[in-house]
């Protein structure tokens, strides 16, 4: 006999279907109607694990934030010095590896637009971008701190490293084709050298 889902695998397996239904569609016309046809279940069954859409939105964020969390670790692994971990950090957002997934960019560029006119969601949105930026600002620090450079200016520099990266997000979603397939993380890496200057050469 088949085993039944547990709990967790089950709401998981919700978000998921919500993740695709908003990149496709948006969050106004991700019902819940909809996100158990994407699913494979029954609306009454995405109700017994989630009480409202807004409770699957919020399980959603932490899914997007999972994903960058492990992608940031992987990249991570095997760096040597604090440039290498703030490259991580740009390969987590922007490499085009086999476990890159555009269906979350996309996602994520509609919970974008979504957070100007609904408050609930520009909250989370906020908070969420609000986390990835103090990473990157400490990534940049480190570097900065590494090269003996001026640490005061890691704020702007994360800004701007973090508001190209948003950029990248929503060309590769609403305008695919626009950059050039692969650039996005080697302008970006390009740019970081241009911000904290050259690396230096290791013997």
């Amino acid at each position: 006999m088949a085993r039944r889902p547990n709990r967790t695998a089950r709401r998981a397996q919700i978000v998921e279907a919500m993740l695709r239904v908003m990149a496709a569609r948006g969050y106004e016309r991700s019902s819940v109607a909809a996100i158990a046809e994407e699913a494979g279940l029954t609306p009454g069954l995405v109700h017994y694990h989630f009480r409202s859409k807004e409770e699957v939105l919020r399980a959603l964020l932490e899914h997007l934030e999972a994903i960058l969390e492990e992608r940031f670790v992987r990249f991570s692994r095997g760096a040597a010095n604090p440039r290498d971990r703030l490259a991580a950090f740009v390969d987590a957002h922007l490499a085009r590896d086999a476990s890159a997934r555009p269906e979350a960019v996309a996602c994520w560029v509609a919970l974008g637009t979504e957070a100007l006119t609904r408050e609930d969601i520009g909250a989370a949105y906020r908070d969420m971008v609000g986390r990835h930026l103090a990473v990157l600002q400490g990534l940049v620090r480190d570097a900065l701190d590494a090269a003996a450079g001026d640490v005061a200016r890691a704020p702007a520099i994360a800004a701007g490293l973090y508001a190209a990266i948003e950029g990248a997000f929503r060309l590769a979603a609403i305008a695919p084709g626009v950059i050039p397939e692969g650039s996005a993380a080697s302008t970006l890496h390009a740019m970081t050298d241009g911000l904290l200057g050259p690396r230096e050469e290791t013997p």
